[in-house]
């Protein structure tokens, strides 16, 4: 995407350093941007609006949240095979057309309108919908709304700079040139709603099955849903043995407690949690706690202590 991603990572792992975040135990919930427990099991939490700005073409925006080379720079073994990462495309711009080679890429709409062309196919996109382009398509999207367009952006395996290859534009009008893989369009209202944990609304986007009940071929093994939590309830502690969980919260207030500390969550913050860890989130807010999950590998009722 940019040779300025690299120099973005290391200036994070160095903010959170200079800024003591890291190895303070026994944290009350307040404004920290990272967290390492006492068992050397990272988790960490940061808010969207404090990372580094990378501009690519020409007009986007990435937010780099989180990877694998994250991780190592913290001196840490990673445990996802992604990167997630926060997309603005401004208003009137558009991404050029590319491809992504032997990668593929997940996105969901936070807020906006936009059009994304896929191998000859144009989809609309509006705000909770979700979109799964297999690898090395032909992708180009668009702003078509009034204001920014902002949506999540999981490649798996994690994005490689040397793995983008820019088209050539006049491409783009020759539909024999292009894979013949479909993107898979998620429809927020096609969401089927699950009910956890008594009250907690879990809506499943996408995870191997999901994929294979679709028809489309592909490695990746991630399972992605949105999850809500409404005014005075919690998840109750659990455990995912064997699974790594990122939260990234779209909107509302809540305290995350991992084994023995707690903290403070809201919009546009990201958490990470070990596999093993004791975790429970309450919604302190006035409204409804939702966030995205993403477990690596994907959630299954067998690796989670509260389904047992």
């Amino acid at each position: 995407m940019d040779t300025l991603r690299p120099f973005a990572i290391i200036f994070l792992i160095a903010l959170i350093t200079v800024s003591g975040c890291i190895s303070q135990n026994n944290k009350e919930p307040g404004n920290q941007d990272s967290y390492e427990d006492t068992k050397n099991t990272a988790y960490f939490i940061k808010s969207t609006n404090n990372l580094m700005n990378i501009r690519v073409f020409e007009s986007t925006l990435i937010k780099n949240i989180i990877s694998p080379a994250f991780f190592k720079e913290a001196g840490k073994y990673p445990l996802i095979n992604y990167e997630l990462s926060h997309v603005i495309v401004p208003y009137g711009k558009e991404n050029f057309l590319h491809t992504l080679k032997n990668t593929s890429e997940t996105i969901y709409i936070l807020s906006g309108n936009g059009t994304a062309e896929i191998n000859g196919v144009t989809s609309n996109l509006k705000s909770g919908d979700a979109l799964f382009i297999p690898e090395d398509s032909c992708q180009k999207l668009k702003n078509t709304g009034m204001s920014d367009l902002t949506y999540l952006s999981l490649t798996s395996p994690p994005f490689d700079e040397s793995n983008e290859v820019f088209l050539n534009e006049s491409l783009f009008e020759d539909r024999t040139l292009y894979p013949d893989e479909k993107a898979l369009l998620i429809r927020s209202a096609d969401l089927k709603k699950e009910i956890f944990f008594d009250d907690v609304e879990i809506y499943k986007i996408l995870d191997p099955e999901i994929l294979k009940e679709n028809n489309i071929d592909s490695d990746m093994n991630i399972g992605i849903a949105l999850s809500l939590i409404p005014k005075n309830s919690l998840t109750s502690p659990h455990i995912l043995e064997g699974t790594t969980e990122v939260m990234y919260f779209i909107s509302g207030k809540g305290n995350l407690q991992i084994n023995r500390n707690i903290m403070t969550v809201k919009g546009m913050d990201t958490v990470y949690i070990p596999p093993g860890a004791h975790q429970s989130l309450e919604n302190t807010g006035d409204g409804s706690l939702i966030y995205i999950t993403i477990t690596d590998p994907p959630y299954k009722t067998s690796a989670d202590s509260a389904k047992l």
